[in-house]
């Protein structure tokens, strides 16, 4: 078996913060976020059973070799498999990591003077506008969505880009959660790899195979790298989180949920121990 994992999610669950703590160690090598073969200086961007070949041709039986974000889905668990590599999966409680893609999204768009920023970010919105028209149409049915951005940018078929920007995220999280609780992979939750070094010892476990020792110095640097998300002021709960939420933002979320997966997301989300997240969605 080749001594290769990849740690598949969506981003804003931590994912920086892994890759440098699992890379920290003498027996690991770890990437993060990347699609181009690490030797690769024009970093041009390869297919996942390309990109997973790499990182073998890296390790060995003393060294393990893998990444972080970037790939995600099924397509690179298959490809990981296939090579006899080790798999898991890593996200975040929905409503902060929505919260967080939507912050990324927007705010970083707003600010940009890159002309190729706001025209991706452009068509990304014109992209979902395009594929989820009926839940559109329902939320403009409950006058959930305006006609101006709350920053007064610009908007598209007279919607403001604030809300679209908002169901985009929702769809985005909430989508691979759902495709998420249908694997049969171990699932770990940022709130405890990056919190408890038990949790974390579990996932370095799983993906080095219980090859490789845990010392209590390595653990010590890994709990003491910095503080999380530290642009960001501190909120409590994911309810107090929530609560910071426009009006119509939350409601927004409570009338998506239905069109993604509800019977499937509340279990999920329930065994994970979000409970707040199960209350605010209605399975039947």
């Amino acid at each position: 078996m080749n001594n290769v994992f990849y740690i598949s999610s969506i981003g804003h669950s931590a994912t920086a913060w892994l890759a440098t703590a699992l890379d920290m160690h003498p027996n690991i090598t770890c990437y993060h976020g990347i699609r181009y073969s690490p030797e690769d200086p024009q970093r041009k961007q390869v297919e996942g059973d390309v990109f997973l070949e790499q990182l073998a041709k890296k390790a060995n039986k003393n060294h393990f070799v893998g990444s972080v974000h970037g790939y995600s889905g099924n397509h690179i668990e298959q490809k990981i498999k296939d090579i006899g590599g080790q798999y898991a999966t890593c996200l975040r409680n929905p409503i902060f990591r929505i919260s967080s893609v939507y912050q990324h999204h927007y705010k970083k768009v707003m600010v940009a003077q890159n002309p190729q920023q706001i025209a991706d970010f452009e068509w990304m919105i014109k992209s979902f506008l395009a594929h989820n028209r009926l839940t559109v149409d329902v939320l403009m049915a409950a006058k959930l969505l305006r006609d101006t951005s709350v920053d007064g940018s610009p908007g598209i078929d007279g919607l403001s880009y604030t809300d679209l920007c908002f169901m985009w995220s929702v769809m985005y999280v909430a989508y691979n959660d759902f495709l998420t609780a249908q694997s049969e992979n171990r699932v770990f939750r940022m709130e405890d790899y990056t919190q408890i070094p038990e949790a974390f010892a579990d996932l370095f476990a799983l993906i080095t195979k219980q090859q490789i020792p845990l010392d209590a110095q390595y653990l010590y640097k890994v709990f003491n790298i910095g503080k999380l998300n530290s642009h960001r002021k501190e909120i409590a709960t994911d309810v107090d989180e929530f609560k910071q939420w426009q009006p119509n933002h939350q409601m927004i979320f409570k009338v998506m949920i239905p069109f993604i997966g509800p019977k499937i997301l509340n279990a999920f989300y329930g065994s994970l121990g979000y409970n707040f997240v199960t209350t605010l969605i209605d399975p039947a």
